[in-house]
């Protein structure tokens, strides 16, 4: 439940243990008949997530190979794996690479992240093609850059689903708008609560699409039938809506209670966990995990882009630039600092949190860890459930950074969608 402030739990790294380090040098070789690089590699003390940076040597020394390029990465890499010697990555460089690889202009850099405290990025493969769960679905890479064919590729819009790691743990900050930024709704927005995440924590860098939601077929019939898909040609890449926060959950009200375990295996977060691994706790964002990675460290913006309209243009659809009344293609807009995507406009996004006016809190300077909002509600025991963003469908004042809204769990609404969290902790 709730608990108050203090900042030293929260600076606690992690239980103790030997740190895995690399044990003896990294070796680079070149098949001279085939091209295919081999990289090998030993560590010893804990399991690690392991990545690497292939690096060219320039005229303005080394750099990393474009990720266009690194689809045929193979082996001990962007994946959980145990000390020893013998790991073995291999690299098949494409015949398009300008002047073709050679090892002799090159280097590999191996690094090894702890698992509880994994790579920036991870990506889940959603698909329905007979793997398994956990390493075998789960790729980490330690920025966007290194991520093959780039995160704006449409396979990331569609068959994978990537998310951003952000560094939140003891950070204090104020959750909300204050009484004097302009657009507010007093009525909506009656406090400015001071709030910390005691962890860091995983969030899609696009909303759930309509081609992210397809790859549950094994479904259909149950959730599936309640997405009302667009006959656009690229309706895929579009946020999914037409969904009620039950339809995503399954159940209306059992946050916080759940702790992440959904009562009916066909809520979508438990399809995604049954897929890439069930110990992904996999769900909506908090309401104070939402606007933390929406603002990207921009507290007193207006929007995570700027002040202006314009600004704001340039990162969301909303009324007054929108082509069509309809969800649009995710990532067409500018991301926010941290790389995320239509955060503000689409669709407007469920949150795990039930919605009151104040936060749920009495006073406007509370200090509080992992806030969560309500637990009950507190206006006739209607259940409302918190959304943020804004949409395609209102105006630029709710589309503000602090933006709140509320919905009915049970009710469809054709502007809103959702994006997922995750714990940071590889559970495996």
């Amino acid at each position: 439940m709730k608990r108050l402030f203090a900042i030293v739990p929260m600076m606690i790294a992690a239980v103790l243990c030997a740190a895995p380090t690399l044990d003896g040098t990294v070796s680079v070789f070149q098949d001279p008949t085939n091209a295919l690089v081999t990289i090998r590699y030993a560590f010893t003390g804990e399991p690690a997530i392991v990545t690497v940076d292939i690096q060219t040597n320039g005229i303005n020394g080394y750099a990393s190979i474009d990720n266009t390029f690194l689809t045929n990465l193979a082996g001990d890499v962007n994946k959980k794996i145990s000390p020893g010697s013998g790991k073995v990555i291999t690299w098949q460089p494409a015949d398009t690479i300008p002047g073709r690889f050679k090892v002799c202009n090159a280097r590999a850099v191996v690094t090894l992240h702890a698992t509880n405290s994994p790579p920036d990025y991870v990506v889940l493969d959603l698909a329905d093609n007979g793997l398994g769960q956990g390493n075998s679905r789960v790729r980490f890479f330690p920025n966007a850059d290194q991520i093959p064919l780039g995160v704006t590729n449409d396979i990331y819009k569609t068959r994978y689903y990537v998310m951003r790691r952000i560094h939140a743990a003891g950070i204090v900050w104020p959750m909300g708008a204050p009484d004097n930024e302009s657009g507010r709704n007093s009525g909506l927005e009656k406090a400015r609560p001071w709030v910390a995440l005691s962890e860091d924590y995983y969030i899609g860098i696009y909303e759930v699409t309509q081609g992210h939601f397809k790859q549950q077929s094994t479904l259909a019939g149950v959730v599936s039938s309640k997405c009302h898909f667009n006959d656009q040609e690229d309706s895929d890449l579009r946020p999914v809506n037409n969904l009620t926060y039950t339809n995503i959950r399954a159940s209306s009200n059992s946050w916080p209670g759940d702790n992440h375990v959904f009562p009916q295996t066909w809520a979508y977060p438990q399809f995604l966990r049954n897929r890439v691994g069930t110990k992904f706790l996999l769900d909506l964002p908090t309401e104070a995990q939402w606007e933390f990675a929406c603002r990207a460290g921009r507290f007193d913006k207006l929007y995570y882009s700027g002040e202006t309209e314009a600004d704001l243009s340039r990162a969301a659809w909303y009324t007054d630039n929108v082509p069509e009344l309809a969800p649009q293609p995710v990532g067409r807009k500018e991301p926010n600092d941290w790389g995320l995507y239509d955060m503000l406009g689409n669709v407007e996004e469920f949150c795990l949190d039930n919605f009151r006016e104040d936060f749920g809190i009495s006073l406007t300077t509370y200090d509080e860890v992992d806030f969560f909002g309500p637990v009950t509600d507190y206006e006739g025991n209607k259940v409302k459930k918190v959304l943020r963003g804004g949409c395609f469908k209102v105006s630029s004042e709710k589309c503000r950074s602090a933006a709140r809204e509320w919905g009915a769990p049970g009710t469809e609404y054709d502007f809103v969608g959702f994006r997922l969290a995750m714990q940071v902790v590889y559970p495996y």
